[in-house]
């Protein structure tokens, strides 16, 4: 119980009845406000901003006719790993007409060569294009090159992007980031002697699945073989297995990505019309090579990141379970430089040493990208022999052969030509900007560094 005395002591110190009233409505508006705060924290958005419904689905944007950026690069897919353990599926039979036009193991060679990527932007169909016939025409493109195009048994050749026609994807021909490559070109490719197309790159899908098949289909009215890209199940199951000077070869084609087009198209895509690492099984497809009477197997692979100068260790891990799974050779591209060869050693599942030979990059053939290392490419060529001391058919004398894509300038649009390098500055000097033939030797010069220590030689042409 509280004195007189004691009653007057506590007055001394207390607050007057209304500071009490304003000091605890203050605490109740810090504490409702630390609420607020607290609860907008959490969402994580700043105050006012509308809660997002949902993560939006992926929408690429064509590229407007007239604005094309050849440099820009969609974001690398990550680079998947192929199936290591095969399912078991039964023994494929050997076609007998191909097996009746092999001719007997002894003296037979042959030369393949592989080229790299053909990108067609926009000031490269603008080039093409001819407003009085209202078509394109590529072959100018190539008419410097076409006699190295058409120095070898077999050629193959890779070309981003679908070539189904102009009513597919957009309804127009495009450049990046969704090509639509005029048809029209695999006549001047076939023209100037290539055999095969490799079909499965990270723009196959660009025109979504039905433009690939129609690119299937016009592959096939210009006569030339395809390889990483089907119309059917079937097609997918049955091995590519080429007769070429009575050697017969079998061909795969992989690629890590698509840039998320798969998943905007027809689910037949991923399940068995494009080549893919991810639902790809690599030992199986080998194999079943294999049994089809394959006495080599070559496969491409569009991998890797874009223009990087160094072999990616996802890139290498793939290489390597390639050639143990039974790859005689494994060819790269899509990376738009050009990376080093070498014979690569590893053990197969039996932990036997296996070796096979290794080109990681071809770069570009065909571009319209300018800057240093993307403006040339290499044609791959490898030999195919018997060696009745081995007993099978071996790859030996890789080479390489420098090109550069030359730009000319014209009233209305960009020209260009592909040269075979060292050819270019042996015999046509006198025909070459004093630039343009600098550039060339430094071509020449940085090529000899990235395959210096390796086991491709250099070619003129």
């Amino acid at each position: 119980m509280l004195t007189r005395r004691s009653r007057r002591r506590r007055s001394r110190y207390a607050l007057p009845r209304q500071a009490r009233l304003a000091i605890t409505i203050a605490a109740l508006v810090l504490i409702i406000l630390g609420i607020v705060f607290a609860v907008r924290g959490c969402r994580g958005r700043p105050a006012g901003q509308p809660e997002p419904e949902g993560t939006p689905e992926l929408q690429v944007t064509p590229e407007p006719e007239l604005t094309p950026d050849p440099e820009r690069t969609p974001e690398p897919e990550a680079t998947p790993e192929p199936e290591a353990t095969p399912e078991p599926r039964p023994a494929y039979t050997p076609d007998a007409e191909l097996m009746a036009k092999s001719l007997p193991f002894g003296e037979r060679s042959a030369v393949i060569r592989s080229i790299g990527d053909i990108v067609m932007h926009v000031p490269l169909l603008r080039g093409a294009y001819s407003k009085q016939t209202k078509t394109y025409d590529f072959s100018p493109y190539f008419s410097r090159i076409k006699a190295s195009m058409e120095q070898a048994d077999y050629t193959v050749i890779n070309v981003d992007g679908p070539l189904g026609g102009r009513k597919f994807g957009s309804g127009s021909y495009k450049g990046y980031p969704q090509f639509n490559t005029p048809p029209v070109l695999l006549n001047t490719l076939a023209d100037c002697g290539v055999d095969m197309l490799t079909l499965a790159n990270n723009h196959a899908l660009d025109t979504y699945y039905d433009g690939l098949v129609a690119t299937i289909d016009n592959v096939d009215k210009v006569g030339l073989d395809h390889v990483g890209a089907y119309r059917s199940q079937q097609e997918r199951d049955t091995p590519k297995v080429v007769l070429i000077n009575g050697i017969r070869v079998g061909f795969g084609n992989y690629t890590v990505s698509t840039n998320n087009m798969s998943k905007r198209s027809d689910p037949a895509a991923t399940q068995y019309g494009l080549g893919m690492v991810s639902n790809s099984n690599a030992p199986q497809d080998i194999r079943r090579m294999r049994e089809a009477g394959a006495e080599i197997v070559v496969m491409y692979m569009h991998w890797g990141e874009e223009y990087e100068r160094s072999v990616q260790k996802a890139v290498k891990s793939i290489a390597s379970k390639l050639v143990a799974a039974g790859a005689d050779v494994v060819i790269g591209g899509h990376q738009h430089v050009v990376l080093p060869c070498e014979y690569l050693t590893v053990s197969d599942e039996a932990g036997e040493p296996r070796t096979g030979l290794v080109l990681y990059g071809m770069g570009n053939f065909l571009s319209d990208q300018r800057q240093r290392y993307r403006d040339s490419g290499i044609i791959f060529e490898i030999t195919l022999r018997d060696d009745p001391a081995a007993g099978a058919v071996v790859v030996e004398n890789p080479r390489y052969i420098p090109t550069y894509v030359q730009r000319i300038k014209g009233e209305s649009a960009y020209d260009y030509r592909v040269w075979p390098v060292g050819k270019a500055i042996e015999e046509a000097p006198g025909t070459l900007p004093a630039g343009v033939l600098d550039r060339m030797k430094q071509v020449w010069n940085e090529q000899a560094a990235i395959f210096e220590g390796g086991p491709a030689t250099a070619a003129k042409s």
